[in-house]
């Protein structure tokens, strides 16, 4: 398993240097007490320097099963003040937890910083409505996180 992980993660690293795009991987943490997908979990993230699209990935294996994702589009990127950056954008997320199947719309509001060209910090919030399973339920994501760039 881990030899088809590594020769994937090969294979995706020179497509996208061969397409002279720059992609960047990290991690993020959901930040419990204002929510998250789902809360306390890690998120695995990637994102194409030259697209606005960010998508990311959680899931825990531990009782009860959860999953995330959510796919956002970066409609504001620009910077802040100084090293500062400040993105916005509409965004989508769906989980699944102890048998509770959710969907719904979020909107991402983050700063990120690059201290050193390769590395990305970024805190953000994003607040939300849920579709499913009940509608309207609005609520607040949040993470805290980072993305290498290769």
């Amino acid at each position: 398993m881990k030899t088809k992980v590594l020769i994937l993660t090969v294979a995706l690293l020179l497509v996208v240097a061969a397409s002279g795009f720059s992609l960047g991987l990290g991690l993020a943490y959901g930040l419990s007490p204002l929510g998250g997908l789902p809360a306390n979990n890690v998120l695995f993230s990637a994102k194409f320097d030259q697209l606005p699209f960010l998508m990311g990935l959680t899931f825990s294996l531990q009782d009860p099963f959860r999953f995330g994702m959510t796919a956002d589009w970066w409609m504001v990127q620009q910077p802040l003040a100084g090293i500062v950056n400040f993105y916005a954008g509409p965004g989508l997320y769906t989980g699944i937890s102890g048998g509770t199947f959710d969907i719904g719309a979020r909107i991402p509001l983050g700063l990120n910083i690059y201290p050193i060209n390769v590395l990305e910090l970024f805190l953000e919030v994003a607040p939300a409505i849920a579709f499913l399973p009940t509608f309207p339920d609005v609520g607040l994501q949040a993470a805290v996180g980072f993305r290498f760039w290769f």
